[in-house]
């Protein structure tokens, strides 16, 4: 039906998300946009580097802090100090408040404490991952997906100015990495050989 959102569903990350495409077909920016997400959905926290790790806690403490009704900047910025990111605080604020106004769907966080990733966490990580490997365009496509159109360029603005303080520190979010199975897994040996 036209103007209903989309259903919630995941498949475990650790399952191979390139099921359902054959040779030359083309994938939507929907289908692009979960796969992106898939690489961070439901993994744990530790597995992120720093900078992935720095936005996920920032993410949950600013969340948590306005529904107190603190100000977020209190609780994040002596982390953002601690990583010389301060220059990138305002980007990260205004990121979140885009996030919060203009979001096409209510959108998650976990507890500061929650050892795995959600579903909005893994989609904004996603968000910064996809900006650097293909650049404004592919950004778009997938931030649509989350915000209406009067929420792009201020959510571009925010994620790529936070990136670059992120990467200025060398810190950039990145792509978890997925453990190969061990190839005796598939041999039929075991793990005895």
């Amino acid at each position: 039906m036209p103007g209903r959102p989309a259903p919630h569903w995941r498949v475990p990350s650790h399952y191979d998300t390139s099921w359902g495409t054959s040779q030359g077909q083309v994938l939507s920016a929907e289908q692009v946009g979960k796969r992106r997400m898939y690489d961070f959905l439901d993994r744990p926290v530790g597995a992120l580097n720093v900078g992935g790790r720095l936005l996920v806690w920032s993410m949950r403490q600013w969340v948590k802090s306005s529904l107190a009704g603190r100000c977020a900047c209190t609780k994040v910025g002596p982390a953002f100090h601690h990583w010389g990111l301060l220059a990138g605080l305002p980007h990260f604020q205004l990121m979140m408040v885009t996030l919060a106004r203009g979001a096409r769907e209510k959108m998650t966080f976990c507890d500061p404490m929650c050892m795995n990733i959600d579903e909005s966490e893994a989609l904004i990580l996603g968000l910064f991952c996809t900006l650097r490997e293909q650049g404004e365009e592919g950004f778009c496509k997938i931030a649509t997906l989350i915000v209406h159109d009067t929420a792009l360029v201020p959510l571009h603005l925010a994620v790529t100015a936070l990136g670059r303080a992120l990467d200025g520190r060398e810190i950039y979010p990145e792509r978890p990495h997925i453990d190969a199975a061990p190839s005796s897994m598939w041999d039929g040996k075991g793990a005895s050989g």
